[in-house]
């Protein structure tokens, strides 16, 4: 990206402002540097929110759909160390009715309990990320995030490798749904990824719905460009 000749990639800026153009007007994009020691402001035909659950322009422009159905989850997890071969052995094999037999540990792994799920992914240099994901309104176990992790991930003896002496980090959101009334704008503006909605995280269903919202914004702004049709 960066070698390209037509891009400028600033990789320590942040935005400040943005400022809608009227009408075939570019929009004016204002950044400054992480350090403060550098600013400036670009000019551009299209704006695209890439800032994740910072939701810049949905905030912005008042995009934001109050979610009152009454259904809510949180999500904790974390990266553990020394997670090495020998840990998955046998009992994490599948075999299929036909007798041949795959590691499940070379996938994304899922367990399910009451209210709750549990995502397992292993990761390059012996680290795994393990989460939980569950109902706010049935929580799996009483206390705070990092509480109701450990419960949960106590319930499994497969999972006794996992220590807080091996955990490499540890992150959460307690309210992980949001979702935005506009992907693609007439004003020439486009919200991508988390930026916009996300819904849970199960079967990387977070993942998919920036996939297919960030292609169909690139299919409208590339014919907008190309052949000055907006639709």
């Amino acid at each position: 990206l960066k070698d390209h000749p037509e891009i400028t990639f600033v990789d320590r800026g942040l935005v400040k402002d943005i400022q809608l153009g009227e009408g075939t007007d570019d929009h004016k994009v204002t950044w400054r540097s992480r350090d403060g020691k550098a600013s400036g402001t670009v000019r551009s035909r299209w704006v695209i929110d890439c800032s994740g659950r910072a939701r810049l322009l949905v905030k912005k422009f008042g995009h934001d759909v109050p979610l009152d159905d009454g259904f809510s989850t949180s999500a904790v997890w974390g990266q553990f160390s020394g997670c090495t071969d020998d840990i998955f052995d046998e009992r994490w094999n599948y075999t299929f009715p036909d007798g041949e037999v795959t590691r499940r540990d070379l996938d994304t792994i899922h367990l399910w309990g009451d209210g709750y799920w549990i995502w397992l992914i292993r990761l390059t240099g012996q680290r795994i990320s393990v989460g939980v994901s569950f109902n706010r309104n049935r929580p799996p176990a009483e206390g705070n995030l990092r509480q109701v992790f450990w419960d949960v991930i106590r319930r499994y003896p497969l999972l006794n490798f996992l220590t807080e002496e091996n955990q490499l980090d540890f992150a959460a959101y307690r309210n992980v749904q949001h979702i935005s009334d506009t992907y693609v704008a007439a004003r020439r503006y486009a919200i991508a990824g988390d930026a916009a909605s996300i819904i849970d995280a199960y079967y990387s269903q977070g993942v998919s719905l920036a996939l297919v919202t960030s292609w169909h914004a690139a299919n409208i702004v590339e014919r907008h460009l190309r052949e000055h049709v907006l639709d």
